[in-house]
């Protein structure tokens, strides 16, 4: 059975983990630190962040003599925590899965499977077990430390933080180089972050939005607690967004005036997940979904969202009552006559459609 270490440190176990998770974060794949595949879903990002993080924080250990195995545990905690900022992330997770592949040449799957489910790694799954090796003996140092402060009576938290005392320990040579290149790491990603917003910064000002929003979003990959650059790159990709849906609608009209109805379809519904800001879209993948696919729950959806976008047109105001009629809702397409008649009088359409009800 493993044993603690001198002055209540880390057992075999714990020291064999933390060494393989030291190993594995000198090679600085954020993948790999956190045990999970290139495929894993959020959920299980967050669930081995969660498993790691509990085993591995320095406060756990906060009483506890480390020696040299103190800077290797507060650099493994470190690049948990990296890791987990960014793929948990999904604009920064897709920025640094792309400077992956440009860098180590590697592959993302092309597709996630939607199941969630991912067999535990062989860090995650040690990291498990020495949190439960661990725990009564944490469970044996707790009832101590009550029997005590029952003996002594009720200790004042200056008391508490007094009887604390750290152990000096002599840092190790290497351990202080291996802290002091994750430092120089650190501020060159954080000139990497500034010099990727300049550029950003002077694509905006070109008119290169595209441009603007990759190159936001990788200096807020770079600098990830830095809120400007997550503002900015928020606020380009919103911007991205407007400009594909119009670019999608543009698509899906040329298609239409050549006949190309499906081609149109699938560009109207590209221009809807844009959000595209324009009721029309709206309103011709309503008609394309009803005519081609017969779709008329989807389709009343759209004309519903054209009406509300454009509350004055006739036109669609007539397509959704012609639909709530089809689908035996006579109240409704009442209703959307109506209000058609209350904006135009004349309207022989509506008249029609009313008097055939």
């Amino acid at each position: 059975m493993d044993v603690a270490g001198d002055k209540g440190g880390l057992s075999t176990t714990e020291q064999a983990t933390l060494d393989r998770l030291w190993s594995v974060t000198q090679g600085g794949d954020h993948y790999d630190i956190l045990g999970v595949s290139e495929s894993a879903e959020r959920t299980d990002i967050q669930q081995a962040y969660y498993t790691l993080s509990r085993q591995w924080h320095p406060d756990r250990f906060f009483r506890v003599d480390l020696g040299e195995q103190g800077e290797r545990l507060e650099a493994v905690f470190i690049a948990i925590t990296e890791a987990y900022r960014t793929l948990s992330n999904e604009s920064a997770r897709r920025a640094y899965d792309v400077q992956r592949e440009s860098k180590h040449g590697r592959r993302r799957r092309s597709k996630r499977p939607k199941t969630s489910s991912q067999p535990m790694s062989e860090a995650l799954q040690a990291a498990v077990e020495a949190d439960a090796e661990r725990a009564p003996r944490r469970s044996t140092l707790r009832e101590g430390r009550a029997a005590g402060r029952r003996r002594r009576g009720k200790t004042t938290p200056g008391q508490r933080a007094s009887s604390r005392t750290v152990s000096g320990t002599r840092r190790n040579p290497g351990m202080s180089k291996a802290m002091a290149d994750m430092r120089k790491k650190l501020r060159a990603n954080l000139r990497r972050a500034r010099n990727l917003f300049e550029e950003a910064e002077q694509h905006m000002e070109a008119g290169a939005v595209m441009k603007a929003a990759s190159a936001y979003t990788m200096a807020a990959t770079f600098d990830p607690k830095n809120t400007v650059y997550q503002e900015a790159a928020e606020s380009a990709q919103r911007a991205a967004r407007k400009i594909q849906a119009k670019n999608f609608v543009q698509l899906a009209e040329s298609a239409e005036s050549f006949a190309n109805l499906r081609e149109a379809l699938a560009n109207y519904q590209k221009a809807v997940e844009y959000e595209v800001e324009e009721p029309r879209p709206y309103y011709r993948l309503g008609v394309l979904l009803r005519r081609i696919e017969e779709d008329h729950r989807a389709a009343l959806e759209h004309f519903r969202t054209a009406v509300k976008m454009a509350p004055n047109n006739l036109e669609f105001r007539l397509a959704l009552g012609e639909l709530y009629a089809d689908l035996g809702l006579k109240v409704n397409a009442q209703g959307q006559f109506k209000r058609v008649l209350s904006i135009d009088k004349s309207n022989a359409k509506a008249k029609a459609a009313l008097k055939a009800l």
